[in-house]
């Protein structure tokens, strides 16, 4: 009976001590039962360090660098890096440049990806890719060939508009070369030449034309010294000649007014409907030849005879310049600018 009990007692030690172990051997309550990392919500990894957000293209000049005899697209930003040109073949030691391709263009407009040029002084207009193809040539328009053309645009509906300086005429032509509208040279001189004047038809060495979008025309009248409108009759339904000098340019701007580039007088002017002049610059300008309004509601400047296109605020203060003001063709360099324009 003894050893009963003691075995007894023994197997119940026996049983504590296994509780015990099992116990201690439990998870406790608050512990971690594994890695925290493997716990946590997936995270973006950052970027990686040479990674660089897609910048935006700056915006183009097109620029005639008329005694230069080319075209230029300079980046219309800080660096100022010619990006493409045209003409200027080469450069000789009086830092003057060859006439192989163009000789004193008096203005260049986009058409499309290329552009077209009015090379003034080879009585012909041109229509060139970017990659310097001459894609068509135009020496003539009805019945007599160009003469002095002084600016060229390319329409919507693909027409080439001219303003045909010493043929005192503006003309539009098709693909085929056909006339399909004139104004001027309403009548021929002695020399069988077109004659000029200020009379219904009449024009006198036109230097700028544009297509408004309502379908009139405006028309640089330039030794007649006046702008003019046209309606879709050829009948003039706006003019304005007070106080203007030989202008070279005209624009129609949003709000109805016309900016102009009031060459003579060294001056850009913006008139309203009522030939109030709104907005002058005239402080520091030599022969301007061109002046377009910027989205920004500054007026950038083709200030021919100082060498330089410039962008002026409603002070008149420069804000960005392209030209040292050197006539010249090294970089940096203009000679007589005689058009600008963004792209």
């Amino acid at each position: 009976m003894k050893l009963l009990n003691k075995v007894s007692v023994f197997a119940i030690l026996l049983l504590a001590i296994i509780a015990m172990g099992c116990t201690s051997s439990a998870p406790q309550e608050n512990q971690t039962t594994g890695p925290v990392d493997n716990q946590s919500t997936p995270q973006t990894p950052p970027p990686q360090q040479n990674q660089t957000p897609p910048q935006a293209q700056a915006p183009m000049l097109l620029v005639t660098d008329s005694e230069n005899h080319r075209i230029l697209k300079v980046t219309f930003d800080s660096e100022k890096s010619i990006e493409w040109q045209y003409g200027c073949a080469t450069v000789n030691n009086l830092d003057r440049c060859s006439t192989e391709k163009l000789y004193k263009p008096s203005s260049a407009t986009k058409a499309g990806t290329g552009v077209i040029i009015a090379d003034r002084e080879n009585n012909r207009v041109i229509e060139v890719s970017e990659d310097k193809e001459v894609l068509r040539t135009i020496t003539t328009a009805g019945d007599r060939g160009l003469w002095y053309p002084n600016y060229a645009v390319k329409l919507s509906n693909g027409d080439i508009l001219i303003a045909d300086g010493f043929n005192n005429r503006i003309v539009e032509l098709d693909d085929t070369g056909e006339i399909v509208w004139q104004y001027g040279c309403a009548k021929l001189n002695s020399a069988g030449k077109c004659g000029y004047g200020t009379g219904p038809d009449e024009l006198r060495n036109p230097r700028m034309v544009e297509l408004l979008s309502d379908g009139n025309t405006l028309i640089t009248d330039s030794e007649n010294s006046r702008i003019i409108e046209l309606d879709e009759n050829k009948s003039v339904v706006w003019e304005y000649k007070s106080g203007l000098n030989i202008p070279y340019a005209a624009h129609k701007l949003s709000n109805g007014n016309v900016l102009i580039a009031n060459t003579k007088a060294n001056s850009v002017i913006e008139v309203d409907t009522d030939g109030n002049i709104v907005w002058e610059l005239k402080k520091g300008l030599s022969f301007p030849t061109d002046a377009i309004r910027l989205a920004t509601g500054d007026t950038l400047i083709a200030d021919s005879y100082n060498n330089r296109i410039i962008e002026v605020n409603e002070a008149g203060e420069i804000t960005w310049q392209y030209g040292d003001g050197k006539f010249g063709a090294a970089e940096g360099q203009l000679a007589k600018p005689s058009t600008a324009l963004v792209i």
